[in-house]
């Protein structure tokens, strides 16, 4: 009896992993904002390497936020698969910062794996800076500009 206890946890700790969502999850992008007067995503690229068996995974999380992709996504066991992952706003009653949001990714073998991603959520009028030349009397003209805050190089 105690033999085959033993050949039975030898054989669970050796196919466990291969059933696991063995997942391991890179952001390569930086600085993603959420636009809340636009309704515009903040898009994160993630770079997602599968050490564990081919699967079908899906993104989602329990906290209202619209998320794409929304079809399930097959990555191959050792495959490492770029997923340009949106997170769509929501209304959070005027909430203006850093926001850390917690996802999960669900294979389709019932596994989650859960993750978190952070990300600044500002209105429209913080997003853009607008400005003039110098204003001259003299001239018939004026140089306006407006500047995205958010992708300065």
């Amino acid at each position: 009896m105690r033999k085959i206890l033993i050949l039975f946890f030898v054989l669970t700790l050796s196919i466990l992993p291969s059933i696991l969502a063995n997942l391991q999850i890179e952001k390569t992008s930086q600085d993603e904002v959420m636009i809340t007067d636009l309704n515009q995503p903040a898009i994160f690229d993630l770079s997602i390497y599968n050490s564990g068996a081919t699967n079908e995974f899906k993104f989602y999380n329990i906290f209202g936020f619209d998320m794409s992709p929304k079809e399930t996504i097959i990555i191959s066991s050792g495959q490492i698969k770029e997923i340009e992952l949106k997170i769509y706003p929501r209304d959070l009653s005027n909430y203006e910062g850093y926001y850390t949001l917690q996802y999960f990714i669900s294979g389709s073998s019932s596994t989650d794996q859960e993750e978190k991603l952070t990300f600044e959520i500002i209105s429209l009028e913080d997003a853009f800076e607008i400005g003039s030349s110098d204003v001259s009397p003299e001239s018939n003209s004026i140089k306006i500009f407006i500047k995205n805050i958010y992708c300065e190089p």
